[in-house]
C-alpha cells in the first residue's frame, strides 16, 4: 500500500479535539441496592468543558454524576478529599448499620495526609491495594473497565453512524459515557469481583488466577491482628513517605459497605474513546462493617450488616 493511500485511510482529527480529555473516577460496591447511589465523577480540562457549555451539560447529568471543570483533567489531592465526602454523603442514610471502607490503589495521591484526614472526618476506612498489584487485585481493573470501555466504544460508534457527517458532539459523547455507567457500573453485580480479588470475609473465595499469580497454595490464613509498620510499608511504593498514624486514625474508632473506586481516562479523538487505569484506586472500593454480626454481601469491598 502506498504512503498516500495509507494517509487517506487515517482519519484527520482537529487539534481542538485532540486536547479534549476526561478522567472518570468510577465507583462500584458489592450491593446492588447501594450501587445507584454511588457518585461517578467526570473531570474535564478547560478545553473539554467550556464555560459556555457547563450549564447545559450539568443539566443533562444523571443525579449521581458530577462534572468538574478545571485546568487539568487529572485527579488531584483536593478532588480526592472532595470525592471522599461525596461517597460519605451518598451513603449517609445507611451508615448507622454500615461502615464505609474505601479500597484504593497505592498511588501517592491517595495516601496523602489530607486525603486520609478526609477519610477520618467522614468515618471512612481506607484500604490500600499493594503497589504494582492494581492489575491483579483491583475489582474495576480485573472485572470492570474492559467491559466499560467496550460498551462506551459501541455507544460512541452508534452515535457516529447516526450523525450525517460522522461526528459526535461533546454533549452526545457524554450521553455515551452515562449509558456505559448505567449498563455496566450500575447494571451488574460486583460481589463476585470483590470476592475473587480477596475482599471477602476470610478471603474464602479468592480466584485461582490470583492465587497462582501470588504463588499461594492451600487455604489462606490471614490473621485479623493489625499488621506491623514494616508490613504496612511493603504495600506502598519504595521510599514513599506514608503517614501511618493518619492512616490508622480513622479505624481506631468502630462499622462496613464495600465501595471500589476506580479511575480511568477517556480521550476523544480518532473516532474512539480510549481509557487507561488511574487514580483514586484506579478503581475504588468500599466496605461496610456492621456493629453486629451476620455478614451480608454487596461487594465493593466487604459488607457486614448489623445483626
Amino acid at each position: 500500500m502506498s504512503k498516500r493511500r495509507r494517509q487517506e485511510l487515517i482519519e484527520s482529527v482537529p487539534a481542538g479535539k485532540r486536547r479534549c480529555y476526561l478522567t472518570h473516577v468510577g465507583l462500584i460496591c458489592d450491593r446492588t441496592d447501594l450501587q445507584p447511589l454511588l457518585p461517578q465523577v467526570l473531570i474535564g480540562n478547560e478545553a473539554t468543558l467550556l464555560v459556555r457549555d457547563m450549564p447545559a451539560l450539568q443539566a443533562a447529568c444523571p443525579a449521581n454524576v458530577t462534572l468538574i471543570r478545571q485546568k487539568s483533567s487529572w485527579n488531584n489531592g483536593l478532588l480526592c478529599t472532595m470525592i471522599v465526602g461525596l461517597i460519605a454523603a451518598a451513603l449517609s442514610a445507611h451508615t448507622d448499620s454500615l461502615q464505609i471502607v474505601l479500597v484504593l490503589d497505592a498511588v501517592r495521591l491517595h495516601f496523602a495526609e489530607p486525603v486520609l484526614t478526609a477519610c477520618r472526618r467522614h468515618g471512612v476506612w481506607p484500604v490500600f491495594v499493594p503497589a504494582r498489584l492494581t492489575w491483579l487485585l483491583q475489582p474495576l481493573d480485573t472485572h470492570g473497565f474492559a467491559l466499560f470501555k467496550h460498551r462506551l466504544r459501541m455507544a460512541h460508534q452508534r452515535e457516529r453512524v447516526r450523525s450525517p457527517d460522522g461526528t459526535v458532539s461533546f454533549a452526545d459523547f457524554l450521553q455515551c459515557v452515562y449509558q456505559a455507567i448505567r449498563t455496566v457500573l450500575q447494571g451488574r453485580r460486583w460481589d463476585t469481583a470483590f470476592d475473587s480479588d480477596g475482599f471477602s470475609q476470610g478471603q474464602l473465595r479468592v480466584a485461582v488466577r490470583v492465587l497462582e499469580e501470588l504463588q499461594l497454595h492451600g487455604d489462606l490464613r490471614v490473621p485479623s491482628t493489625r499488621p506491623t509498620s514494616e508490613q504496612m510499608l511493603m504495600c506502598f511504593p519504595r521510599r514513599a513517605r506514608v503517614p501511618l498514624p493518619a492512616l490508622w486514625a480513622g479505624v481506631d474508632n468502630v462499622r462496613i459497605v464495600r465501595v471500589w473506586h476506580g479511575v480511568h481516562a477517556l480521550a476523544r479523538g480518532r473516532g474512539a474513546a480510549a481509557a487507561g487505569g488511574r487514580g483514586l484506586g484506579g478503581a475504588a472500593g468500599a466496605l461496610a462493617h456492621g456493629r453486629g454480626l451476620g455478614p451480608s454481601r454487596t461487594r465493593s469491598g466487604l459488607i457486614y450488616k448489623a445483626g
